[in-house]
Formats: C-alpha cells, sequence, structure tokens
C-alpha cells in the first residue's frame, strides 16, 4: 500500500510538474499546496485503513510498557502517518523547489516540514503523557478527583498555560534557531522593539528550508521566553524600512494580544471535545444503516464505531480550525498589518515588502490561503486605510465584537455539553440513547419478548 501511495504523490506532482513546464506563469505554487493538502488528507485515509483494517494495534497488545504509557503506542503510530507525509514531501520537492528564493536540498526541505509539524505535536505528546502518568499515581483520591470532570479541565487548563510560557524554549530546539549576530540588522530590529516597546528573550534566526523561505514570526506570551524569527532571505531581500515594517507587524501580534485569544481558540476546542465527546460517541452507535455499509464490508459493529469516532473528531477538528480558527487569524493578521500606522505614517514599506514576497516567492498575489487575506487584498485594505483612516478603527472594532461572540457562543456551547454529559439534562439524554437502542434491538428481532418487557419496564 505504502509503495502505491508513492506511486500516486509521483505521477500527482509529475503532471505539476509538466503544467509548470508548459504554463510557467500559472499558479503552480497554489497548486502544489492543494495538491499537498489533498494527498495529506488521503494519507489520513490510509493510516485509517492500516489501524482499522490491519488492526495494526494488536502489534501491541500483552507489551506491558504500552498498557502503562499507551502514549508512545500513538507516538509509534503517529511516526506512520509522519512517513506517509514524508513520502508526499518527497514527491513534491522537484516542482516545489523552484518556488523557494534561493536552493534548498531534498534532505533540508523534508526535514524542514517535519520539523515545522513537531510543535503542533508537543502539546498533545505532554498532555497525554502527563495522564498516563497520573493514572499511575497510587493515591486513590487524587486519582478520582483528576478523573472527574473538574480535575480533568483543571489539569488540563494548567499543562496548557505551562506550554503556553515554556514551549517557546523547546520549539527554539526543534527548529535549530540560533541568536541573530551581533551587526546592523540585528541593532535594527532591536531599535524597532524598543521603540515599540516590546520585551522579548532573543532574536533568532530561523533557517527555515535552509533560510531560503521568505518569512518571520514571534512566539511566546511572557517576555522573558519570547522569541523574534527571521529568515536570513528575508533579511537578504528587504530594505531597512521594509524589514521595520515587518518587525512591526510581528509586534502587533504581541501587543494586539492574539497570541492569548489562540490559546483561548486551543482551550474552547478541547473543552467543548471533553463535555461532548460521550454524547457523540452515544448518538453515533445510534447509526445503524452506516453500520449495515461497514458489516458489507466486513468490518465489525465494534471496529465501525471507532472508525466513526475518530472520523467525527477529525471532521470536528478540520471543520473548527479551518473554518472557526481560520477566520479569526485572517482578520488578526490584518490587524497586525495595521499596527504599522501606530509607528510610521503610512504602510508603504509593508506593501512593498508584500509585492517582493510574491515576487521572490512567486506566488500569486490574488490567491488566499485559510490563515491570510490573500496579498493583494491586504495590500489593498492597507491603501484603502490610507485613503480612510477610520477603516482603522473600524477593523478593531470588528475584531472585538468577533471575540465577545465567540466567548458568548463557546460558553453557551460548552455549558449545552456539560448539561448533556454530566449536568442536568444527562437522564434525559441517557433515556432518549436507551429508547432509540431498544427501537432498533425491537426491529432487529420482533418476536423477543424479553425486548418488549424492557419497553414496558422502560416506560412504566
Amino acid at each position: 500500500m505504502s509503495l502505491g501511495f508513492a506511486g500516486v504523490c509521483r505521477l500527482s506532482f509529475k503532471r505539476i510538474e509538466r503544467l509548470a513546464a508548459i504554463s510557467p506563469h500559472e499558479n503552480i505554487d497554489h497548486l502544489i499546496q492543494s495538491r499537498i493538502t489533498r494527498l495529506s488528507v488521503s494519507a489520513l485515509i490510509l493510516f485509517a485503513v492500516n489501524i482499522y483494517g490491519f488492526k495494526l494495534t494488536l502489534l501491541f497488545s500483552g507489551i506491558k510498557f504500552f498498557e502503562l504509557l499507551p502514549t508512545f503506542k500513538a507516538v509509534f503510530f503517529i511516526g506512520l502517518y509522519l512517513f506517509y507525509l514524508i513520502i508526499i514531501w518527497n514527491a513534491a520537492y522537484p516542482v516545489q523547489n523552484r518556488y523557494f528564493a534561493g536552493t534548498v536540498s531534498k534532505k533540508e526541505y523534508i526535514l524542514s516540514n517535519v520539523s515545522f509539524s513537531l510543535p503542533a505535536l508537543f502539546p498533545w505528546f505532554c498532555l497525554s503523557l502527563a495522564s498516563d502518568l497520573l493514572n499511575l499515581l497510587p493515591w486513590k483520591p487524587l486519582k478520582d478527583y483528576l478523573a472527574s470532570p473538574a480535575g480533568e479541565i483543571g489539569y488540563i487548563s494548567l499543562f496548557l498555560l505551562a506550554i503556553a510560557v515554556f514551549g517557546p524554549v523547546f520549539i527554539r530546539k526543534i527548529w535549530n534557531c540560533k541568536p541573530l549576530e551581533q551587526g546592523y540588522t540585528r541593532s535594527r530590529i532591536e531599535a524597532v522593539c524598543k521603540k515599540a516597546g516590546l520585551k522579548y528573550s532573543d532574536i533568532l534566526k530561523w533557517d527555515l528550508f535552509g533560510g531560503n523561505m521568505m518569512t518571520a514570526g514571534v512566539m511566546g506570551f511572557v517576555g522573558r521566553f519570547r522569541y523574534l524569527l527571521v529568515t536570513p532571505s528575508l533579511m537578504r531581500v528587504l530594505s531597512d524600512e521594509e524589514l521595520d515594517a515587518v518587525m512591526l507587524h510581528e509586534i502587533g501580534h504581541v501587543q494586539k494580544y492574539h497570541m492569548v485569544f489562540y490559546l483561548l481558540f486551543f482551550a474552547g476546542f478541547m473543552v467543548c471535545n471533553f463535555v461532548f465527546f460521550e454524547p457523540v460517541m452515544l448518538l453515533l452507535y445510534l447509526l445503524e444503516p452506516v453500520y449495515k455499509g461497514f458489516s458489507w464490508l466486513g468490518i465489525e459493529k465494534t471496529t465501525a464505531h471507532a472508525i466513526l469516532i475518530s472520523l467525527s473528531l477529525i471532521g470536528a477538528f478540520i471543520l473548527y480550525f479551518r473554518f472557526v480558527f481560520g477566520f479569526f487569524m485572517r482578520n488578526f493578521e490584518r490587524q497586525a498589518d495595521l499596527h504599522v500606522y501606530e509607528f510610521t505614517h503610512d504602510a508603504s514599506s509593508l506593501i512593498s515588502t508584500f509585492h517582493k514576497i510574491a515576487s521572490y516567492s512567486r506566488q500569486s498575489v490574488d490567491k488566499p490561503n485559510w490563515h491570510h487575506f490573500s496579498i493583494g487584498e491586504r495590500i489593498k485594505f492597507l491603501e484603502d486605510c490610507e485613503k480612510n483612516p477610520a477603516l482603522i478603527s473600524a477593523h478593531h472594532s470588528k475584531i472585538k465584537k468577533m471575540i465577545s461572540a465567540y466567548v458568548i457562543g463557546i460558553v453557551f456551547l460548552c455549558g449545552a455539553g456539560y448539561s448533556i454529559s454530566s449536568g442536568p439534562a444527562k437522564q434525559r439524554f441517557d433515556n432518549f440513547i436507551a429508547e432509540q437502542v431498544l427501537f432498533q434491538h425491537m426491529a432487529v428481532d420482533p418476536a423477543n419478548s424479553d425486548l418488549y418487557t424492557l419497553v414496558g419496564d422502560y416506560y412504566y
């Protein structure tokens, strides 16, 4: 199966490579990213087939270490999915390499993709391993408390906070970021940070994709553990004023508290996932027509139920982060763009930066992605703001309304989920599930008198 998938990936990117040769001005970079995304979803399906179809989890049955610390079993299977992603990146490299500002080796390309993905797994790994270790504690009252809804939410919140504060220290190691050398460029960035009043730990050189990716970033909630990141390619291409504008954009993320809101969005998703997991799991058990379809494929109901739970979690994750989180990210990026107006009289340096990024990376100015407006949209909005400065305050007001709506919505959802899973509506929900299960059994075995007795006991 892996060889077949590798062949599909190779053919897929060969087609894009041929298109690039015929139509070099086509939006090839967008096609590459779109194809990588689609193949990543296909890899996820292939991964599910390996787990549930070939029952790979049985490989670890009876092994004490993995029973005590199941996180490491999960790490193995995540490694399998990462292997499929490496197959995709390996196939994408020949055509993707044309769209970097400089030369990137295949090793640098694949390792950069891997290292860029690892921080997303870091919070899960810490939280999951901590949960395993807490389950090994001999003190039962503490274990019982941590197993309660309040206990689980409490230690999850504590871990999220710890990872948010100290995570950047580990991420800089994963990305192998080194302090930017003393010199004119570093002094210039330091001067911008001082002017803006930003506290930070260090300015790091970010050798993403061999240093040829034109980007910058900031990470860290607390000044002592906050890092500014800038790639060599960006420093090489931009003028002094343009680099200042990029740094002000990154500083805007900090001073507008975007990272705090990102933490809120992650926490909101995790709490919703926690309170709705059991109700959704029970509702999925009622999808009898779906289970009949699985039975035709020779898949038992218990296995099919596990597949449906996994698909529901993955679907919820994709929908939430692609649409809800993505909507906020695009508008936060726009707000960070506007931050230059708080320190300069116009945004001409940031606008020229966008033109350079589009030119050097051969991106279309008209193609947005899930977390950024298109370069053209960002430029037009900045130009509109120069003509009509009222748009700046209007956007800040829009952000406040968006955050208020999110907080109200997530509190309502979490409250409803808690009511169904553990609160006053739990009994009615459980009764509904029991009723539907009884009716399903009666439809399958109408001659079973015991079922009618149960129905009578249930209603009377």
